[in-house]
């Protein structure tokens, strides 16, 4: 398990808040699904469409959206050597009453040594 700590300062000023992650692999896989794709600077191509999911009706193609999604984000680890695999999981998140709210996305990723990362999200879907 990673370790991840926030430290929060603040002067009269500015307020800084850092969050330092045990892993730099997990800080790319979290940059790779959340920033929107086509929206940073330095390249285009870098991000994820799960943020479309948002305004999508729930659905198993939806579900199937969101995997081809996750997996199209990271694809670059494995591209540049920085991941052997990239495993991606959907499920149904549900609230206490038992209704589907979201979709629950794992992907677990090998690195050339063997170790694994895992990072586990979700997003809101629309109507449903």
């Amino acid at each position: 398990m990673q370790n991840i700590s926030l430290t929060i300062s603040d002067d009269t000023t500015t307020g800084v808040i850092a969050l330092e992650m045990g892993d730099e692999l997990l800080a790319a896989i979290w940059l790779s699904i959340s920033v929107k794709k086509g929206s940073w600077w330095a390249n285009r191509d870098f991000g994820s469409e799960v943020y479309k999911l948002r305004r999508a009706k729930y659905s198993e193609t939806t579900k199937m959206k969101c995997k081809n999604y996750v997996e199209d984000s990271l694809a670059w680890l494995k591209t540049t050597g920085r991941a052997d695999s990239i495993d991606v999981t959907v499920s149904d998140w549900l609230d206490t009453a038992g209704k589907i709210r979201g979709i629950v996305f794992q992907a677990v990723i090998t690195k050339p040594d063997k170790t694994t990362v895992t990072f586990e999200d979700f997003v809101y879907v629309g109507a449903q």
